[in-house]
């Protein structure tokens, strides 16, 4: 007979693995601008052009996957929605089941320095 620990072990396992299988859209990635001369990192709108706190980076979504990056100290990063959603989930889970204080750094997700040459960005240095 299997102890109660061993059926909650196997309880948390089985959502994890419903939580891995989750169906999402892999292929949209949300784009962030980072301004190399103060360190911000924005998240960018289709309502309007956003700017960093210095104001030398700046960018918008043109549409759901184009956008513009302006300033030459603007580096466009990407975050795989996929990954970062089930990280999202994963984190719930875990903090559902956790029972003792823990300094865990959290769930991984893929982020990425979109290169100047993708066609989904054009970046613009003014």
């Amino acid at each position: 007979m299997e102890s109660f620990d061993e059926i909650w072990e196997m309880i948390q396992n089985m959502e994890r693995q419903k939580m891995l299988r989750s169906d999402f859209n892999d292929e949209e990635t949300m784009k962030l601008l980072c301004c190399s001369k103060c360190s911000d990192i924005i998240s960018l709108s289709m309502k309007e052009e956003r700017f960093c706190s210095c104001g030398a980076s700046s960018g918008i979504y043109t549409d759901k996957l184009n956008a513009v990056f302006k300033g030459e100290h603007c580096i466009p990063i990407g975050i795989d929605n996929n990954k970062f959603i089930k990280a999202i989930k994963m984190a719930q889970i875990e903090n559902k089941h956790q029972e003792e204080p823990t300094t865990c750094k959290g769930v991984d997700f893929t982020a990425f320095v979109i290169l100047d040459c993708a066609t989904t960005i054009t970046k613009e240095n003014v």
